[in-house]
């Protein structure tokens, strides 16, 4: 046993179920054991599975080499600084905390205890490995469509931070760079603050992001455009197919749909941790990408709160422009 990673687990929810199950099946992974704010699940799950039941984080992390924080966004702060500093490796959920300099703190520290900090995008291991061959050119326009059926599980979160962040990071990774502009248009429909969200985001390199995202949908929806001078990629991960269109110079378009392959995410996500935590390496979707994409979350969130708040002025040559068709309905 000397030889696996003791591997804490807090947070035993839908997602933290999911965890736990990866964390059961992993052949390097020991779990040194479960928190729960619920300790009647706690001690059911501790029960059903025979691994340690804690009621307190600092008792779980004396046993602990890592851990798995997927609890609600607000503890993320608390129990990932209390890790850090107890020397453990760190695998947050998303979003990795509740506000932009909490979470710049944690990268800080990590790096200062030279610890692994990972955060949980699961979805950017199955969009990468569809994307393979493309990532060596940078996309002229990037479409993003994030729809849900219902609202977050955790109450109160905004669907920006709960499903756009998840194309905010894909598109980063893309980029390699940040956005040099961004504007954003959304609404709240009495769930959370910002119910729909529609935002752009343009790049000194020229390339433009369309991201959509909503709960309010007759069906859930997850898909990914790319477009090249020459060619367009869409990537559906609930159809699980992808498809290249591909212009010819006699101009045929050649369209191709290929499925994709059926990627264990979180099993994934799992491997990055324990390979990166053994071999000392960099967390393939670090602490700092968590930061990062935070940080496009509260921008695009204020740009729609600036305009929820003042009217939208037509300039004086838009006015002209509109009079023509619409006559004096234009103020």
């Amino acid at each position: 046993m000397a030889d696996l990673n003791r591997i804490g687990l807090v947070g035993l929810g839908r997602m933290g179920s999911y965890h736990l199950q990866k964390l059961l099946e992993h052949p390097q992974v020991e779990i040194a054991g479960v928190l729960d704010s619920n300790q009647v699940h706690c001690k059911n799950i501790s029960d059903q599975f025979s691994i340690p039941c804690f009621s307190k984080p600092e008792d779980l992390f004396l046993e602990s080499d890592a851990v798995v924080i997927a609890s609600p966004t607000p503890t993320h702060f608390p129990l990932g600084k209390l890790a850090l500093e107890a020397g453990l490796h760190v695998l947050m959920e998303k979003p990795m905390c509740d506000s932009v300099e909490r979470a710049h703190d944690l990268v800080s520290l990590a790096a200062a205890q030279k610890l692994v900090l990972q955060t949980g995008f699961v979805e950017r291991y199955r969009v990468w490995e569809a994307l393979a061959p493309f990532l060596n050119e940078k996309p002229v326009l990037i479409g993003t469509e994030r729809c849900s059926d219902s609202p977050s599980r955790e109450p109160g979160l905004d669907v920006v931070t709960d499903l756009m962040i998840h194309d905010i990071d894909l598109v980063l990774a893309l980029m390699k760079e940040p956005p040099v502009h961004i504007s954003a248009e959304g609404l709240s429909l009495k769930i959370t603050e910002i119910d729909v969200a529609h935002a752009r985001l343009q790049f000194a390199s020229g390339t433009v992001a369309h991201l959509k995202a909503n709960w309010t949908g007759l069906q859930r929806q997850r898909a990914t455009h790319l477009f090249y001078e020459d060619a367009a990629v869409s990537i559906d991960l609930l159809q699980n197919i992808r498809q290249v269109t591909k212009s010819h110079p006699n101009g045929k378009v050649e369209k191709k749909q290929t499925p994709l392959e059926l990627t264990d995410s979180l099993k994934a996500q799992l491997d990055a941790f324990v390979c990166s935590i053994r071999n000392q390496a960099k967390a393939t979707v670090s602490g700092l990408d968590g930061l990062r994409s935070l940080e496009i979350c509260e921008a695009i969130k204020q740009k729609i709160r600036e305009k929820q708040k003042q009217d939208i002025l037509l300039s004086p040559r838009e006015k002209q422009f509109l009079t023509k068709v619409w006559g004096g309905h234009v103020n």
